[in-house]
């Protein structure tokens, strides 16, 4: 395991910095024929964020997500009370039967009709985890992989892989680990939207983890990880890689890794910028480059202890008010571009 940096510290009121890379979207996409756009027939607009206690009016850690489900896939607010498993139990997930933990938490979360893992959701010890999906060159291999008749061994959906982290963590950091350590020994190949395949209802995951006192990012490209510690203030991620060239910890190999496929420049490696490396242009990032900023603005505005419960709800019906994407030449409510309020596009992006 890699550690790397240091970044910036109630209980946890659960509601359920971004550095962009518009300039490298931009710079790389004029070189892709419209053939090569990655275009996905759900509306890919999930956004998650945190506010730490000392940003908050509460005095507590506030996490705030909407999910990005196609609109006929129902999500029921589910509870499941803290149980103890007999020895050699195992558990059946969508598409992996994986060894069950003695003891599992008490937990409550949104949970797509489905599926057994939820989409976000929060534990009895105050830990609340957001995810979100990501497509990335790791990705983008295991499509190509299968198209050629040599699929990866299916793996663990990232709203398992949530709620397993919920079940057997009593802290951010315990969640974290949890989750890792399943990345790390399965995967997560497999569709995550029902009735379609895995090259194409399948993606990569990132997360925010919190609890009353911190929360980590956590972002995974296949069997790899990346993850950066917030303690103060506000973060928020969406559909697209956000850790750049400052975490806390990772994988092994992540580094190396990327080198060897070709990602980033071996005489480049102490700047290796995880997000450069690993995303997968081919999923225009104006479907998420918008959102993260707005969600980022917007609590910023409030971030020196103003932000309240009803604000990150505020920030999560946003549809560019008070900005030139608000109107009147566009229509945020029915747009070409997605918000951080989830609409189905008649754009079908």
């Amino acid at each position: 395991m890699l550690k790397r940096g240091t970044a910036a510290g109630g209980g946890l009121l659960g509601l359920l910095s971004f550095n962009g890379l518009s300039a490298l979207a931009e710079s790389q996409s004029r070189s892709r024929s419209p053939r090569e756009v990655n275009r996905r027939v759900w509306p890919m607009s999930c956004d998650t964020m945190v506010a730490l206690p000392d940003a908050t009016t509460t005095g507590t850690t506030v996490l705030g997500k909407n999910s990005d489900r196609p609109v006929f896939d129902c999500q029921p607010l589910v509870r499941h009370p803290a149980k103890q498993h007999r020895s050699g139990a195992t558990l059946q997930l969508e598409y992996r039967t994986i060894p069950q933990s003695p003891r599992t938490y008490a937990t409550i979360g949104s949970s797509p009709y489905w599926c057994w893992g939820y989409e976000e959701g929060i534990n009895e010890f105050g830990v609340a985890i957001g995810n979100e999906a990501i497509f990335t060159k790791t990705f983008s291999d295991a499509v190509a992989a299968s198209k050629a008749g040599k699929p990866p061994e299916p793996g663990l959906l990232g709203m398992d892989l949530l709620r397993l982290g919920l079940e057997r963590g009593r802290t951010a950091r315990k969640a974290l680990d949890v989750i890792t350590d399943l990345v790390e020994r399965y995967g997560q190949w497999g569709s995550g939207v029902p009735g379609m395949s895995h090259e194409k209802g399948g993606y990569d995951n990132s997360y925010i983890i919190a609890d009353g006192k911190e929360a980590w990012i956590l972002e995974t490209v296949g069997t790899r990880w990346v993850a950066r510690r917030v303690t103060r203030g506000v973060a928020t991620i969406s559909n697209q890689p956000s850790i750049r060239n400052r975490w806390d910890l990772a994988s092994h190999d992540l580094v190396d890794y990327a080198i060897d496929r070709g990602w980033w420049p071996k005489e480049q490696k102490s700047d290796f910028d995880f997000a450069r490396a690993y995303i997968d242009l081919k999923t225009p990032l104006q479907l998420s480059q918008l959102r993260v900023q707005r969600s980022h603005q917007l609590l910023c505005q409030k971030e020196d202890g103003n932000i309240s419960p009803q604000w990150v709800m505020r920030v999560l019906r946003d549809h560019y008010e008070g900005t030139f994407l608000g109107g009147p030449n566009f229509n945020a409510a029915l747009p070409d571009f997605l918000t951080l309020c989830m609409h189905s596009s008649p754009a079908e992006f």
